[in-house]
């Protein structure tokens, strides 16, 4: 692990902005909406249920179909597309949950997870290995989507109903959205297109935190 976080800090830390799109995000849409269309907005709970229940079966399966793409047009473009998707349609999204009609939650449950997250998510078990050399790919992956998971999806929920019942609104969630899903841009803006790497010859120079090759050292 020392050697993770002395070499290879700029991917790490790519790594773990890069979850930011989708992380929170997807609890947002998936266990936080069931509290919120039942609770909040009075509908009847299966709702929100089925309105999960049908988009994540769409989501598994748009999932390789972007990551099929992804070895096309690239990992980056991918992703940008979903995060597009994502920062763009949030406030609508919740506007059609508000509305209260099924058919208008389904859709805009649906519109996130196949479109917006699994862009993302598709793009991402490439991209991290592509980040990382062999030697210390598996280390490097789990310390930097592990601590997302623990700073983001985990309280998401729980900070999400919060600031629901402060507002007396969603905006603040849209707000969420947008921040976190412009972190993980920039954090993959910052990263190389990487679908033609070979993932033998990654990381044989390691990178410092500033993007330049770290100079090799002599021995005597």
């Amino acid at each position: 692990m020392p050697v993770v976080f002395k070499e290879h800090r700029r991917s790490l830390i790519i790594a773990l902005f890069s979850r930011f799109a989708e992380a929170g995000n997807y609890y947002l849409f998936t266990v936080f909406l069931l509290s919120y269309v039942a609770t909040t907005l009075k509908l009847p709970a299966s709702y929100g249920l089925v309105a999960v229940m049908i988009g994540s079966a769409l989501n598994i399966a748009m999932i390789p179909v972007f990551g099929a793409i992804s070895d096309k047009i690239g990992r980056k473009n991918t992703f940008f597309f979903g995060a597009a998707v994502i920062t763009v349609s949030a406030w609508p999204i919740f506007a059609m949950i508000q509305t209260g009609n099924p058919f208008a939650i389904i859709a805009g449950v649906t519109i996130f997870l196949t479109l917006g997250h699994a862009a993302v998510y598709s793009v991402l078990p490439a991209f991290y290995c592509e980040l990382f050399p062999t030697e210390v790919r598996y280390t490097g992956i789990s310390v930097g989507y592990q601590t997302a998971a623990i700073l983001l999806a985990g309280f998401t929920p729980v900070i999400a109903s919060a600031l629901v019942l402060w507002s007396g609104g969603t905006w603040p969630l849209v707000a969420i959205i947008v921040v976190t899903t412009l972190i993980a841009v920039a954090a993959v803006a910052a990263a190389k297109e990487s679908k033609d790497l070979d993932l033998d010859t990654i990381g044989k120079t390691p990178a410092t935190l500033n993007g330049e090759p770290k100079p090799r050292t002599r021995t005597r």
